[in-house]
Formats: structure tokens, C-alpha cells, sequence
């Protein structure tokens, strides 16, 4: 097992990311790399021996699955940037393997890699990394105590992923990448937003679950709009929302149906192909996994 270390931090996650990988990548396994202490999917060589967990002052890593759809035929792989990867990169991963298997995959690509950072270890930390401005409001736009303004570390986080990050993941893929794909839920999807407006030739398709956009009193998802013209032709976008309440939050957290709507049609006049779903039977928490799937579906799979 192979022990590397990325070039630089994470905004506001980490103050150096541990990157673990397993030798011996086969095409039938989908390897990982997690941080320190947590467990690692091994090859059926490595899991004869199991090596005891390192410690480490990290708080963030790399996780990395790799599928090779035909391996008499290698070629250019799909790379998925996922953020939250302690929470959703298994599922992903599954999501990819069957996709891939499908008869109806139409994927001009050998297979995917899936490249996840885990960013919610600390929830303050996750905050500030993945929020594009400070705010001194909280999700219902009530002042928060003591006027305190977290968030603001996107800009930084962005500069991340698409340097030392995207320089890493490429190395450890080991192919050529067709196309790049971004996604995440929550804050990770306004911070996918965040990209599509700041960076959006760094990224094929777009993948953002439930965005929080009541941040900031929706202050920034208020400013959401199109720079240039065509300034997201060709690109795809994946919108998909909760409608289901959580408890005791009826009629109270979701106020961002307008630009909901804006969103979409800003994306759309700029060129992009967007997609948008609602999940009524879904609460914030639970709607990443369908979501997921159905994003993955519409961009990979020829519906019949």
C-alpha cells in the first residue's frame, strides 16, 4: 500500500491530504482510498492481511474507485469529483459499477473513476470549505448569534480541485479523462453551483442534489446569472430537490422556489442542458441516493 501526499490542502478541511491506494488494481474490484483510520475495500490478495489503521492529524483524503468496462480495450475514462465521500462514495461507486454493466450504457468511455474528498468530518470546517460567501444569517435568514459570519472558502476550495487535486486524481487514474463530472448535496451543491459559474470549462457535467441555496438569505443564489453569452454550451447540468419537509421544519426552511426556477432557466439560456427533478417523497437527508442514481442514468444510460 502506497502512501502519498497532495501537494496542497483542502480550503478550510485539511492541512495536508493523505492519499492511501491499493496495490494491485484489478478490473472486477473497485479499490479505494480513505483517510487514516477508516477501513479500506481490499483485493482479495490484500484482504489476507489486513494492516492496521494509521494515525494521522488528517481530516480529509482521496477516495478512488476505478472501473474498466473492457479490459482488452482500455481507454479514456469518465472521472466523478464527489464531495462528502465519507457519506456517499460506496453508493457511488455501486451506482457506476452498474451503470456500466448495463446493455443500455452510452457512455463514449472505457469506465468511470470516481474520485471523492470527504469534507464533512467537521461540520464548521465543511461549512467554510464549501460556501461562497460569509453570512451572518441562518437557514431561516434570522441573524446568527453574536453576529458570527461563517463561510467564504469556496473560492479557495476551488482553486484546490482544480490544481493539486485534479493533478493527483489523473496521476492515480493512470488515463485519459473524457469527461469530468462534479457532484454534491447540501453545501456541496451549492459549492457544484459555485463552480458551474466561476469555472465551468474545468467540468463536462454538473451534478448538484438539493443545494443549499437558502445561503446567505439566498443572497448569492439571488446573483446567479449568466456573464457571457453561451457561457455554458455544451455543458449538462443535474438539478434535484427534496419536497418532503423534515420534521418540525414545515413551511420553514424551503422559501427558495423562485430561484429554483431562475437557476434553471439562467442555465438553459446560457447553453447548458439541464435537467431538473423533485423528489416528493424525499427529505434532504435521504434524497442524495436516488438522486444520484437518476442523474447517472439520464447522462450514461440510452433510455429505451
Amino acid at each position: 500500500m502506497d502512501r502519498l501526499r497532495s501537494p496542497a490542502p483542502a480550503a478550510g478541511i485539511t492541512r495536508a491530504t493523505a492519499i492511501k491506494t491499493l496495490a494491485g488494481l484489478v478490473v472486477a474490484g473497485l479499490p479505494s482510498l480513505r483517510a487514516g483510520t477508516a477501513s479500506a475495500t481490499e483485493t482479495a490478495e490484500a484482504s489476507k492481511k489486513r494492516a492496521e489503521p494509521e494515525s494521522t492529524d488528517h481530516d480529509s483524503a482521496i477516495r478512488f474507485g476505478r472501473r474498466q468496462r473492457d479490459p482488452s480495450r482500455p481507454g479514456p475514462v469518465a472521472v466523478v469529483d464527489l464531495l462528502d465521500a465519507e457519506s456517499f462514495f460506496e453508493t457511488t461507486v455501486a451506482y457506476a459499477g452498474a451503470i456500466e454493466k448495463s446493455r443500455l450504457f452510452a457512455g463514449d468511455f472505457s469506465g468511470f473513476v470516481v474520485a471523492g474528498i470527504d469534507t464533512a468530518s467537521d461540520a464548521r470546517k465543511r461549512e467554510h470549505a464549501l460556501t461562497p460567501t460569509a453570512s451572518a444569517l441562518d437557514r431561516r435568514g434570522q441573524p446568527l448569534p453574536d453576529g458570527k459570519r461563517p463561510g467564504g472558502g469556496a473560492p479557495e476550495m476551488l482553486d484546490y480541485l482544480t490544481g493539486s487535486w485534479r493533478r493527483e486524481t489523473e496521476r492515480l487514474s493512470g488515463r485519459q479523462t473524457a469527461r469530468r463530472v462534479l457532484a454534491g448535496h447540501s453545501y456541496a451543491g451549492l459549492f457544484t453551483l459555485f463552480s458551474l459559474q466561476k469555472q465551468s470549462d474545468d467540468w463536462d457535467d454538473f451534478i448538484a442534489i438539493d443545494p443549499s441555496l437558502w445561503w446567505d438569505g439566498r443572497r448569492w443564489a439571488d446573483e446567479f446569472r449568466e456573464t457571457r453569452p453561451g457561457q455554458w454550451a455544451g455543458k449538462r447540468v443535474y438539478l434535484a430537490y427534496a419536497e418532503r419537509p423534515r420534521r418540525g421544519a414545515v413551511g420553514a426552511l424551503d422559501r427558495s422556489g423562485p430561484v429554483k426556477k431562475r437557476i434553471a432557466e439562467v442555465l438553459r439560456r446560457g447553453g447548458a442542458e439541464v435537467i431538473v427533478r423533485r423528489f416528493p417523497d424525499e427529505v434532504h437527508g435521504t434524497v442524495f441516493w436516488p438522486a444520484m442514481y437518476d442523474a447517472m442514468k439520464n447522462f450514461w444510460l440510452r433510455m429505451p
